[in-house]
């Protein structure tokens, strides 16, 4: 057997090991300064939402969804507005209706169920 040649492949395999070891050191703080950075972010996007909450006291419907959730055509809506049956405000072509407004049109038109027949006595 050549030890020579056996104890020069070990010396290179375990050189091979520490050159590894320090590849997988330098990618694991890497990947640490990476992950801290992404946790900062996502603070302060997390920061950014909330303060953008609180600054809403009335959000906004767009007219997309508005008429989804009454269930009404493009024109119905627009008939709406021009009748000034809701508030609405419009920015670049985009329509958007408040919450409180939609409320608001659904109580104006609210009607109480009547009672038929009545008690006898």
């Amino acid at each position: 057997m050549d030890y020579k040649k056996y104890l020069e492949d070990f010396v290179a395999d375990i050189y091979k090991k520490f050159d590894e070891e320090e590849v997988r050191r330098e990618e694991i703080v890497v990947l640490k300064d990476n992950y801290g950075k992404a946790f900062k972010q996502l603070d302060e996007l997390t920061q950014a939402i909330k303060e953008s909450n609180l600054k809403i006291d009335d959000p906004f419907v767009p007219n997309d969804k508005f008429m989804k959730l009454m269930d009404i055509s493009t024109r119905t809506s627009q008939v709406w507005r021009d009748e000034g049956k809701i508030g609405y405000s419009q920015i670049a072509g985009k329509i958007y209706f408040r919450k409180s407004d939609i409320e608001k049109l659904l109580n104006d038109n609210y009607h109480k169920a009547k009672v038929k027949g009545g008690n006898k006595k």
